[in-house]
């Protein structure tokens, strides 16, 4: 098939923190001493920590974050899109998905991966890690968001869909070095209608329809 898999999901890792500029990722914990629970906040004042979370890159604060704004979005029936993309971006980060990137990255960045089987042993190392609960969350924002009329970026389309290819490893119980091709119906209709999506607005993604190669 050529390049392998292992080989691909490592430039869909890298290439991801690229297009994020590490903004989540990087950016120093405010939150290490804070308290408060957002679920008692007025919703403006959820939003405003749900932004601030999202600087932190704390991953437990963006989850607290994550569940108290997506609550009152369901309970208001939301329907700006802004909002909705807010929400799935502190899921990503909630999954814990944003933590284990940077150390890839700066392993890559060292020469730590001199083989395809090295790449494979660091990334199956972070598999499990992922709470996979909250890439399903940010993927079904995504959703909202689009149905409410917004516009959903290309690096938003690649997170969740870094997070749902190694939950297809996860679930197999596979080394994501053994994936040949990727063989799940949510991955394929995702993948696919991202691609529709930024084609229709006259954009592409090389990674986006990399990805969309390997799907049966």
């Amino acid at each position: 098939m050529g390049t392998s898999f292992s080989t691909r999901a490592a430039a869909l890792l890298f290439s991801v923190l690229l297009f994020t500029g590490c903004e989540q990722v990087f950016t120093a914990n405010v939150f290490s001493s804070f308290t408060r629970d957002p679920s008692k906040l007025p919703f403006d004042q959820q939003v405003a920590y749900a932004e601030s979370a999202l600087s932190s890159g704390d991953a437990a604060t963006m989850a607290d974050a994550y569940d108290a704004l997506a609550a009152s979005l369901a309970k208001n029936n939301n329907t700006d899109a802004d909002l909705n993309l807010l929400a799935s971006n502190l899921a990503v980060g909630a999954s814990g998905l944003t933590d284990q990137l940077p150390d890839l990255v700066q392993a890559a960045m060292d020469g730590n991966f001199a083989t395809q089987a090295d790449l494979a042993t660091a990334v199956d190392a972070v598999i499990p890690t992922i709470d996979y609960s909250y890439i399903s969350a940010a993927q079904s924002q995504l959703a909202d968001a689009k149905t409410n009329g917004g516009t959903i970026t290309e690096d938003q389309y690649l997170m969740v869909a870094v997070g749902m290819v190694l939950q297809t490893a996860d679930t197999a119980g596979t080394s994501i070095n053994d994936i040949t091709s990727i063989n799940d119906d949510a991955v394929k209709t995702f993948v696919n209608d991202a691609v529709a999506d930024l084609t229709a607005r006259g954009e592409t993604s090389d990674l986006l329809t990399d990805l969309q190669g390997m799907l049966p």
